[in-house]
């Protein structure tokens, strides 16, 4: 089983960021706004890949990765494996 984790790799504060996050993970803009602040430290998101919500998180990365994308913000996606 395999979680991906996704960061900021630097330090933002972005409002238009934090509320995109804010409706489509259902986090506080306060909590999402800390995430954004600690940068590469304040993964936002988090997901189990191969459960049977797996369309759903693979959605939601998406997602993650084109807005960040298209605002010229780098992420940071972590991958990792349960041995």
């Amino acid at each position: 089983m395999s979680k991906v984790s996704i960061s900021v790799a630097n330090s933002i504060d972005s409002l238009e960021a934090a509320k995109f996050l804010y409706k489509l993970l259902g986090m506080s803009l306060s909590t999402v706004k800390a995430s954004l602040n600690n940068g590469n430290n304040g993964a936002f998101f988090s997901g189990e890949l191969f459960l049977n919500d797996h369309n759903e998180i693979a959605d939601k990365i998406r997602k993650i990765i084109s807005f960040f994308e298209k605002l010229n913000m780098n992420s940071s996606l972590l991958k990792l494996t349960a041995m």
